[in-house]
């Protein structure tokens, strides 16, 4: 890969699946349902995130 490459190599995480970890260890909830996921919501804001935000510092 070259510096300033787009791509960015897909590799294991060491140390195990934390998600399994989590759940096991109770501080994730596994999911109440499997399959296919419904569709996303299509909600319009009210405003943008980067106003919220600009709005919550002060600027």
């Amino acid at each position: 890969m070259n510096i300033g490459d787009p791509n960015v190599p897909i590799v294991e995480i060491l140390g195990g699946d934390q998600i399994l970890l989590g759940i096991e260890e109770g501080w994730i909830t596994p999911p109440s349902r499997t399959g296919k996921l419904n569709a996303p919501l299509q909600l319009q804001s009210l405003c943008r995130s980067m106003d919220v935000i600009a709005e919550e510092r002060g600027e």
